[in-house]
């Protein structure tokens, strides 16, 4: 009997968890944005329970009992595959978004124009994402639904897999690192820009706000998980 291909299913799931990571990203208020974030979890349950029904159908084909115990542990494991397999879904569509406006920006920025501000560009971005995020998807797909065949030939498939989810982040780590790059720079400009300020400053409580921004800036510069700015939404 043939086995019931999910890759049609992942892609779908995948889709509208990438989906709802863009909503959650793109919105300021917290409130809103926990809204779209309590939905992926969702989605990585209906993914376990689609791979955990399709392990079981295949072990009642194989003619193989299943205890309680065993039952659980494979639910879990689905569990654990489903949330991999999202987690790093969505980390290569933001990585396809990011590195495609990064390029837009290098070839086409023009003093004060950014292609990546545009709504065309951004469209043009989150298609790219889309596609490295089903490409990394479907790899993963294969490669975690390899149940039977030869020990080569699954070592392979799950090769196959590294070498997409490695350029994926060797990319996404490169975005970051110039991206922390420039904050780290921006912040101690800033920094020395409140120093000197700070001297010049006549009355108190100017010195005291400058003082207090000083300190902002370089407290900022050297965590990644700080906004710029004091008064930016975190």
């Amino acid at each position: 009997m043939k086995k019931p291909d999910e890759t049609g299913l992942v892609r779908t799931v995948v889709i509208v968890a990438c989906a709802l990571v863009v909503t959650a990203w793109t919105i300021h208020d917290k409130k809103y944005r926990l809204c779209p974030a309590l939905l992926i979890p969702a989605c990585i349950f209906y993914l376990a329970c689609a791979r955990y029904s399709r392990v079981m159908s295949m072990r009642q084909e194989q003619g193989l009992s299943t205890s309680r115990l065993r039952k659980a542990g494979l639910f879990v494991h689905s569990i654990g595959t489903a949330t991999v397999m999202i987690g790093i879904s969505d980390l290569a569509y933001l990585t396809g978004y990011h590195a495609f406006l990064r390029v837009l920006d290098i070839l086409f920025e023009t003093g004060h124009y950014l292609p990546s501000m545009q709504p065309r560009g951004m469209i043009l971005g989150a298609v790219s994402g889309a596609v490295v995020a089903l490409w990394v998807a479907s790899g993963f797909s294969k490669a975690a639904s390899s149940c039977s065949g030869s020990e080569p030939l699954l070592r392979r498939r799950w090769t196959k897999l590294w070498w997409p989810v490695g350029l994926t982040l060797c990319i996404g780590a490169m975005l970051l690192a110039e991206h922390e790059w420039d904050k780290y720079a921006f912040c101690s400009m800033m920094a020395e820009y409140h120093a000197k300020a700070e001297q010049k400053a006549d009355r108190p409580e100017e010195a005291s706000l400058h003082v207090k921004l000083k300190l902002w800036y370089r407290y900022s510069a050297i965590r990644p998980w700080l906004p710029v700015h004091p008064d930016e939404p975190r």
